[in-house]
């Protein structure tokens, strides 16, 4: 069972840090039900997936809902392919854990 966390309830401890080992990333990932708020989050995750690894960042102004979809869309993938990521594809989980960090930051802010 895993156990979600809203974005309101999101702050910068439940975030794994970048040395964290995938495990635990993907663990962070499965806080989130990303199929919940997309209806076709494998069409989306693999847009945004795709503008990252022909820029190598982030495109774009992503909410921090869309941020957590596709970092969980993510943690699907790699768990169907029975793998865990490594290379660009793991630099691109870690941009996005990065800009989730962002966009906590920010909340906490203002």
């Amino acid at each position: 069972m895993n156990i979600y966390i809203e974005n309101t309830g999101l702050n910068l401890f439940n975030i794994p840090a970048n040395e964290a080992d995938y495990r635990t990333i993907a663990e962070f990932a499965l806080t989130f039900e990303g199929y919940k708020y997309f209806p076709d989050l494998a069409s989306y995750a693999n847009k945004i997936v795709d503008e990252y690894h022909q820029d190598e960042k982030i495109v774009g102004s992503l909410s921090l809902t869309e941020l957590r979809g596709c970092l969980f869309y993510e943690q699907r993938r790699y768990r169907h392919f029975g793998e865990d990521p490594d290379g660009n594809d793991l630099c691109y989980i870690h941009a996005l854990l990065i800009e989730i960090r962002n966009k906590i930051k920010m909340t906490n802010i203002q």
